[in-house]
């Protein structure tokens, strides 16, 4: 059986937002796919739709990556990777600080 689904309504400006669940009496959790890629088709990103619909935007994640669906703005979020030991080694010999290692390699510096 099919799980409950969240129906789509337009808002104030035009953009498909959630107009309520529907329950089939068992799991009200459900996102359905065709609902939640309209929002990010939207460009509405994960923390966006979840603080419209009251849900974590790590719950909206799930349900996005179980219906094969990418979050907007996905690459730019992505972890980059770090440094390699070769990479990190001269500049620690040099005796620069975290934040001046960060600025030569070019990485955003976190607050």
């Amino acid at each position: 059986m099919r799980g409950p689904r969240i129906l789509l309504a337009l808002g104030k400006r035009g953009e498909h937002v959630f107009e309520r669940f529907v329950s089939n009496g068992e799991d009200d959790s459900c996102m359905d796919r065709a609902s939640l890629q309209k929002l990010l088709r939207q460009g509405l990103s994960l923390a966006e739709i979840g603080k419209r619909f009251d849900l974590h935007e790590s719950t909206v994640g799930y349900w996005a990556r179980k219906h094969g669906l990418e979050a907007v703005n996905r690459a730019k979020h992505a972890a980059k990777g770090g440094l390699g030991r070769e990479e990190l080694e001269p500049l620690v010999a040099a005796g620069m600080s975290i934040a001046e290692i960060a600025e030569a390699v070019g990485a955003a510096r976190r607050r």
